[in-house]
């Protein structure tokens, strides 16, 4: 299983202030209601972007929880630390070839395509799936039957594509690959991570 290291002290991602889907995520794993409040307690927890200064504010806000909320309160801080080192490690890892994706894990996980022409990243994705990595890259987005590939049709909506073989063949052209791997029990760190690159990136395909 890959390993997230680094310090999060050199991470700096913008706008996530307004970001409320990414507020959400972590603010609903604290069971707090949706409202202002909710909304302002994770804009304020993604302005923390170091280790002191999650821990400061985590420090303040755990004591204004009731005791109930404690351990899933403690679950999602370390989630979301985790999920900072983890988006730094993919952002350098492995670049891919889709052709040849053989050996790909079946475990669940993030992953992104990114142009071989100018390198910024095109599309990130989760998967969380029963065969993870494996059956939503390869069997999904690289397989031309499979009909619901919200990537592929993007491409095919903006550059006039067949959204089957013809869009399967313009990844494999153009793309390459990078994904890290998770534990099953990771699904939440998944999800902050996928999240976290996709308003730090705003990747052309994941949108309309």
């Amino acid at each position: 299983m890959h390993i997230c290291e680094g310090g999060l002290e050199n991470l700096w991602w913008t706008g996530w202030e307004s970001n409320p889907t990414l507020s959400g995520d972590i603010t609903r794993n604290l069971r707090f209601k949706r409202s202002l409040q909710y909304l302002q307690i994770g804009q304020a927890i993604l302005r923390a972007r170091s280790e002191s200064l999650i821990d400061l504010f985590f420090g303040k806000l755990e004591r204004g929880l009731r005791k109930d909320t404690s351990v899933m309160f403690s679950k999602t801080k370390r989630d979301l630390e985790k999920a900072f080192k983890c988006a730094a490690t993919l952002l350098n890892s492995k670049r891919h070839d889709p052709n040849d994706l053989d050996s790909i894990t079946t475990d669940i996980g993030v992953y992104f395509f990114r142009s071989k022409e100018t390198g910024k990243i095109a599309y990130v994705g989760r998967a969380i799936g029963k065969k993870g990595l494996r059956q939503r890259i390869k069997y999904q987005h690289l397989r031309s039957s499979y009909t619901k590939s919200v990537f592929r049709k993007q491409l095919a909506k903006k550059h006039d594509l067949n959204p089957g073989q013809g869009a399967v063949s313009f990844i494999k052209d153009n793309f390459s690959l990078s994904f890290i791997p998770f534990e099953k029990k990771d699904e939440n760190i998944v999800r902050f991570v996928e999240r976290m690159l996709i308003n730090e990136y705003s990747p052309p395909y994941n949108r309309d």
